[in-house]
């Protein structure tokens, strides 16, 4: 008989564990990631892994409206810093992981420009993302304004509401050219040339855990998985620098 309630108890347990959903960690990221982050995603075994991909200041905003992300990934350190000062930040754990160049791509054909300064002789328009939300469509705007092709190539602009759209336009043939981040193109077929470094700020990617995330252990399993081995060699073949500590 006591076999039997012994049986009937675990019996019990164990079809009430295989009820429960599975956890799942929730990650707002920059499209900058897409490429390594969808991979490492799939490998990670820790939990499920869902990501919402947006602009940085996007996912922050969406962070100040409630989203319910455990973890932030994303294209800078200033918005990270500034839901910090806000109090959406949990404490201490603001990490700078990685950085990467902003580079010019065009689809592959006879008129495309050969450095970053003929960029206003090429016909058509330029897409960058939008730099009031997108570290990188800032940078873009910085490359140009501080590189003297501004006044040249402003009214070929068209702005997108992030670097993987930007990229989507040139792609599509909506736009000549695309100034994106490298991590987006590195494989793709087409031309591409770095930005010159000396015309812009290059931003400081930079992760954090929201405050009262409810799957933090899986977030801080993530991270440590992501700034591993695993994680720093997918960020490296894709063409990000990656910070150590």
């Amino acid at each position: 008989m006591r076999a039997l309630i012994l049986f009937a108890a675990i019996l019990a347990l164990t079809l009430q564990s295989c009820s429960q959903p599975p956890e799942e960690l929730n990650i707002g990221a920059a499209p900058v990631l897409i490429k390594p982050l969808d991979e490492l995603a799939k490998e990670f075994k820790g939990c499920k892994v869902s990501i919402s991909y947006a602009a940085s200041g996007q996912i922050a905003q969406q962070v100040r409206q409630g989203a319910p992300f455990d973890l932030l990934i994303l294209a800078d350190k200033d918005n990270i810093e500034a839901l910090a000062r806000e109090g959406f930040i949990a404490e201490g754990s603001i990490k700078v992981y990685a950085r990467t160049k902003l580079v010019m791509w065009t689809p592959e054909g006879k008129n495309r420009p050969r450095s970053f300064e003929d960029l206003a002789q090429i016909p058509g328009k330029i897409a960058v993302a939008n730099p009031d939300v997108s570290p990188y469509g800032k940078a873009a705007v910085q490359a140009l304004q501080s590189s003297g092709l501004w006044e040249g190539v402003r009214s070929k602009l068209v702005y997108a509401e992030n670097v993987s759209q930007a990229l989507q336009y040139a792609e599509a043939g909506d736009a000549s050219a695309a100034i994106v981040p490298l991590s987006l193109v590195i494989d793709l077929k087409g031309y591409y040339f770095p930005v010159p470094a000396k015309y812009y700020a290059q931003p400081e990617q930079a992760l954090a855990i929201v405050k009262g995330a409810k799957h933090e252990k899986c977030a801080r399993d993530f991270i440590a998985y992501f700034l591993g081995p695993k994680g720093k060699e997918a960020l490296e073949r894709y063409g990000f620098e990656v910070v150590e500590d």
